[in-house]
């Protein structure tokens, strides 16, 4: 099953570089939980399917151009944790952005119920999270 739960995610990825949040919503239980981290643009928990959209266009409409890029997917049971490598260019401001954060992902029934956000600074933490070691 971890695997499958692997190949859930990727196509999730693709789609929200091209800012298809239907695509997104369509791999996430309808009460997905999100906890963005401490530290993070955005911190706290969102609850569900309206505060994932709200969020999702949000974050992609802040940049002119925005990419997300999948550099690592480990397969940790019902988990999936997934180093990413994110490339933006502000809108309006026109800074350029690289970051490479981490998503926890928690799957059930072949949908997403939990993902957690972890910064660029807390690798480690996320392979904690995940159960794994570097």
């Amino acid at each position: 099953m971890s695997q499958e739960n692997v190949e859930l995610l990727r196509p999730a990825y693709a789609a929200l570089s091209r800012g298809d949040v239907d695509a997104v919503l369509q791999v996430c239980d309808p009460g997905i939980e999100c906890q963005l981290p401490e530290g993070g643009l955005n911190t706290g928990i969102l609850r569900g399917h309206q505060a994932m959209r709200a969020f999702l266009e949000g974050y992609i409409e802040s940049f002119e151009s925005f990419r997300m890029e999948p550099e690592e997917i480990m397969d940790a049971g019902d988990r999936v944790l997934v180093f990413l490598r994110v490339l933006g260019r502000g809108r309006g401001s026109g800074i350029d952005l690289e970051v490479r954060p981490a998503h926890l992902w928690t799957v059930r029934g072949g949908k997403g119920v939990r993902v957690e956000a972890f910064t660029e600074q807390s690798r480690g933490a996320a392979l904690e999270a995940a159960g794994l070691s570097e």
